[in-house]
C-alpha cells in the first residue's frame, strides 16, 4: 500500500507544532499517568476508585515541554506516548467499570464472585472522537488449542516454547 504523502506531511506538521520549550517534563507526566492507572485500576478494583480514576484522567491535560527538535527527542516520544495512552487508559477504565464481577486478573472488591453471564469479551469501538463499549460472547477454543491445553503438563508440548 503506497503512503499517503499528504497525510504524512500533515502528521509531520502536527508533530512539529508540538515542539515547545514550555511546560511539564513529559517523561514525568508519563510516570504520573502510569501511577494514576495503577492507583485507580490496579489489581484490586472497585467502582468508587475507578470512577475517581476516570475523573482524574479527564483532568489530566498537562502542557508538555517537548524540546526544540524532532531528532532523538525523548521528550517528544514521551508526549506522543501520552497522547496515544490517554484514550487507551479511558477504554481500560470504562471496560473495567462495565464488568461487574471478578474474573482472572480483574478483581473487583465490590463484586467478589465470578458471574457465568459475564463470560464475554468487552469490545471498545471508535465512534467519531470517542468510543462505544459492547460485549461479545467468548468463542470456544479450536480443537487444536483444546488438545494443547489438555496436554499442558506434557513436557514435549513445552519444547514448542
Amino acid at each position: 500500500i503506497p503512503l499517503n504523502k499528504t497525510l504524512v506531511l500533515s502528521e509531520i506538521g502536527v508533530i512539529t507544532n508540538m515542539i515547545t520549550e514550555e511546560g511539564e517534563d513529559p517523561i514525568q507526566a508519563k510516570k504520573g499517568l502510569q501511577h494514576l492507572m495503577w492507583n485507580h485500576v490496579g489489581v484490586v478494583r472497585d467502582e468508587r476508585t475507578m470512577l475517581a480514576g476516570l475523573a482524574a484522567l479527564r483532568e489530566f491535560s498537562p502542557t508538555l515541554a517537548t524540546g526544540s527538535t524532532l531528532a532523538n527527542n525523548e521528550a517528544l516520544i514521551a508526549t506522543l506516548d501520552i497522547l496515544n495512552a490517554i484514550p487507551t487508559c479511558e477504554m481500560i477504565l470504562q471496560s473495567a467499570l462495565k464488568r461487574t464481577e471478578s474474573r482472572a486478573a480483574h478483581y473487583r472488591s465490590d463484586f467478589l464472585e465470578t458471574d457465568p453471564a459475564w463470560q464475554k469479551n468487552i469490545v471498545c469501538t471508535p465512534t467519531g472522537g470517542t468510543f462505544s463499549i459492547s460485549t461479545i460472547d467468548v468463542v470456544p477454543p479450536s480443537a487444536e488449542v483444546t488438545t494443547l491445553i489438555e496436554k499442558r503438563d506434557d513436557p514435549e508440548i513445552h519444547l514448542l516454547e
